[in-house]
This record gives C-alpha cells, structure tokens and sequence, in this order.
C-alpha cells in the first residue's frame, strides 16, 4: 500500500482521521441508485476505476452489489482500536469487510469480527460503542474535516497542504517533502 511505502520512506508517523461520510445512510444501508438518484453518477465507470487501482497498488478487491452502509459505527470501534494500538489492523480489516467481503459495516456481528480480526475482545465491542469517548473522538475528526475543507476520501494532509483522491505514488511523495505546485493535478490545496 502507497502509504505504508511513504511511512518507511520518511519515516512517517501515519495518523487516521475519521471522515462522515454519508452519515444519514441507514444502518441496513442503500443502494447505490438510492444514494446517487437520477442516474447521475457513472456506477460502472467508477467500479472499474477502483478494481484496476485496487490490482495495480495489489489490494483485495471484489466486484460489490452496489451497496452502501453507514460506517459511523465502524469509525467509533477504529477509535477503540487505536486506544488498544490496534488501530493500523482494525482499518485493515475494515477495507477487508467493506471492499472484498462487501459486508455490511454497521452490523453487529460485522463488527465484532472486526475487533476479533484486530486482536481485540469482540465481547467488548457492544461496550466500546457506547463508550462516550470514542464518539467524542469521531466527532472531533469530523469537525476537524469541516474545518479544513475536507470533501472526499482519500484525503492525504501534511502541514496544511493536502491532496483528495487516489494519487499517483510520485504526487503523495510531494506532499510530503512539502514540494511542488499550489494545485496538484487540478486538485486544490488546502
């Protein structure tokens, strides 16, 4: 994976930021027709884009049923995660059951196999839920994704600079060493 590369590379110290992405998905979660309306998103387009960049970067992939679910709960349990220092497994494991196993994120079995998979009781995962603190922690990061103008995920960010989407190695690699234009590849710096 692209950042692991970068964090040997320059010895990065990687840090997660949880991103509310669709939030007002229900739990049971939607399609992606349901989601995007009207025809106007290109759902074949776009899901060969992500198999061809998930085999060249030699990611597991698998081709989904076009279904979307709510990953609040998913983001709340990652918090707990890295408490545990098992956060870089849990978001592993995460990517596993949302693009290879398409499972659904905001089940409960889901996620305690999740928390099992990391190295974590999944006796506990109802607990860490309701934890008030892990919440707060999400919330935190969305509020800290407001207010840097965060629209999209991926988004890399390095001492204020940032870049949205899935980016050649050489242009993450910019970023980093804190080089290159104000506009990467069309995408504008925040």
């Amino acid at each position: 994976m692209r950042i692991e590369k970068l964090r040997r590379e320059f010895g990065l110290e990687v840090r997660w930021i949880a991103f509310p992405l669709h939030t007002e998905i229900p739990d049971e979660g939607v399609t992606l027709d349901q989601l995007f309306p009207g025809g106007r998103y290109d759902f074949k387009g776009s899901s060969e884009r992500q198999k061809d960049f998930a085999l060249k970067e030699g990611l597991p992939w698998s081709a989904g049923e076009g279904m979307v679910y709510n990953s609040t709960r998913s983001q709340v349990l990652s918090k707990w995660a890295e408490s545990e220092g098992r956060g870089e497994i849990f978001h592993e494991a995460a990517f596993r059951a949302t693009f290879v196993d398409r499972l659904n994120i905001a089940e409960a079995s889901v996620l305690r196999k999740m928390a099992e998979t990391a190295g974590l009781n999944p006796e506990n995962t109802e607990k860490a839920l309701k934890d008030k603190a892990y919440t707060a922690a999400v919330n935190a990061d969305w509020d800290l994704c407001r207010r840097r103008g965060v629209t999209a995920v991926p988004t890399l960010s390095m001492e204020g600079r940032s870049i949205s989407g899935a980016q050649p190695y050489e242009t993450m690699q910019k970023l980093v060493k804190g080089k290159g234009p104000q506009h990467i590849n069309g995408l504008k710096m925040i």
